[in-house]
């Protein structure tokens, strides 16, 4: 019984560590890609101050 144990230990064990590595390794290769880089570019910004922005939601006397 206490060598099934010890098996499961290091199953578990190798296991995680599997799964740091994976997940370091997608962090990694993420770095490198222009995916999560802040855009310098106003192409993609939303319009604020637009005419339609300062328009009331409701009309007077209305209630929500």
């Amino acid at each position: 019984m206490s060598s099934l144990v010890y098996l499961v230990a290091v199953v578990g064990t190798i296991g995680t560590l599997l799964m740091i590595v994976g997940m370091l390794y997608l962090v990694w290769i993420s770095m490198g890609d222009e995916t999560h880089a802040p855009a310098i570019d106003s192409a993609d910004r939303p319009g604020f101050g637009d005419a339609d922005a300062d328009a009331p939601d409701t009309v007077e006397g209305e209630t929500a």
